[in-house]
């Protein structure tokens, strides 16, 4: 059945006397009220419990058929608005897809149509009465247990598509990781944070968290830089540690939208490292490529030492920088190609100028907004030392 959205359409099911039924309900406009919160829950979440339906405010019925349309809601009072906020408040976990159609009768009245899904993320709760309901025929009545499990159940046949998750990496960078965990395109997907968080760069907030993505297509994942754990764990920004997300998005199995909320709380992962970082996992995918190598890096015995003194602390034999400078340690020369910062990331930093993630970390913002050069002394943890091994080894002529 198509949604009412005119005066037209009410008067139609008069018309045509279109009985009430488990999909289709009546209600005058004094079912809108302030002391009706509970009832207005009540039978939302049963037709989302049971196979969706639409109720209609604003027409009379006797014996479950429409008579006429009543004089209407005071939409001065009572607004479209004032409804949703009812029926999200009052219904848990929130109903996803509803739509709410106002039909003006005057200039001051209204008739408000309410028309539900069926949800796969049932069952709902009516939060007054802490009670499931379902509808029957023509009423809503309270579930008994086997039925909110058979209705549970829905869910498990429906796989979530977006994962929301956290990151650290060495112990200090933390990530939110967006992933599309299901075989099918997630559409139209948004986020919404119930705090303010603190970034380690308001200007550059990513854009996928504001504007939403239009398109996720499975076994995609957005790893997103949110700030070091030096600074979230400080104590004035304490009230952005734990915090609700709430993921939106279009199901297509179900043709319906869908809302999970994820609860993060950062205090989970103090003191907490992932058992292998990262660069060694590069390390061993690139383990054969170096192996191949071997013959000829026999050939340089003669450069060992000047090979040695360019061996950063990862562990590895050969670090990034030393590869970057093998050909001009074989042809001989003196000097390296100097290396572009506006393209390293804090790892290419931090093993070049031997400092600490913290610094490298600064350095990478750094040039990723396009900073000039001449202002690295300002950054905290900088010193005269260091500045001068980055002329050295980087490109410092602004571009």
């Amino acid at each position: 059945m198509d949604i009412p959205k005119t005066v037209e359409d009410l008067n139609l099911l008069i018309k045509n006397e279109v009985q009430e039924s488990i999909h289709l309900e009546y209600k005058a406009s004094p079912a809108i009220d302030k002391k009706e919160r509970h009832e207005i829950a009540k039978d939302v979440s049963s037709f989302a419990n049971s196979d969706g339906g639409i109720i209609i405010y604003g027409i009379n019925e006797n014996e479950h058929l429409p008579v006429e349309i009543d004089e209407g809601v005071d939409h001065s009072k009572y607004t479209r608005e004032w409804l949703e906020q009812v029926v999200n408040s009052n219904i848990s976990p929130i109903i996803d897809g509803i739509e709410i159609v106002q039909i003006p009768l005057s200039s001051k009245r209204s008739s408000f149509v309410i028309k539900i899904p069926k949800s796969f993320r049932a069952p709902h709760q009516e939060q007054t009465s802490k009670k499931y309901y379902r509808r029957y025929n023509f009423m809503a009545q309270p579930m008994e247990d086997y039925e909110i499990n058979e209705i549970r159940n829905r869910s498990f046949r429906i796989t979530p598509l977006v994962n929301f998750d956290i990151y650290i990496r060495e112990k200090v960078i933390v990530y939110f990781v967006i992933s599309n965990i299901g075989k099918v395109p997630a559409e139209n997907v948004f986020f919404t944070f119930s705090k303010e968080l603190i970034w380690h760069n308001e200007e550059r907030k990513p854009p996928i968290l504001t504007k939403g993505i239009k398109y996720f297509p499975p076994d995609r994942t957005f790893k997103i830089r949110y700030n070091t754990s030096s600074q979230i764990f400080k104590k004035e920004n304490e009230s952005s540690i734990e915090f609700d997300v709430s993921v939106s998005y279009f199901h297509p199995e179900i043709s319906q939208n869908i809302t999970d909320i994820f609860h993060i709380d950062l205090n989970d992962y103090r003191y907490t490292y992932i058992s292998e970082s990262e660069l060694y996992q590069h390390g061993k995918n690139i383990e054969d490529s170096i192996s191949k190598l071997t013959s000829e890096l026999q050939k340089l015995n003669t450069y060992t030492e000047r090979i040695s003194n360019m061996v950063a602390p990862t562990g590895l034999d050969i670090s990034i920088s030393t590869l970057r400078n093998l050909k001009h340690i074989i042809s001989g020369k003196d000097s390296f190609v100097k290396i572009d910062p506006m393209y390293c990331d804090y790892q290419v930093f931090k093993e070049v100028l031997q400092i600490d993630i913290q610094l490298a970390f600064l350095l990478e913002t750094h040039f990723l907004e396009k900073k000039l050069v001449e202002d690295l002394s300002h950054l905290n943890g900088m010193t005269e030392e260091i500045l001068n091994r980055f002329k050295q080894h980087f490109i410092t002529e602004n571009r």
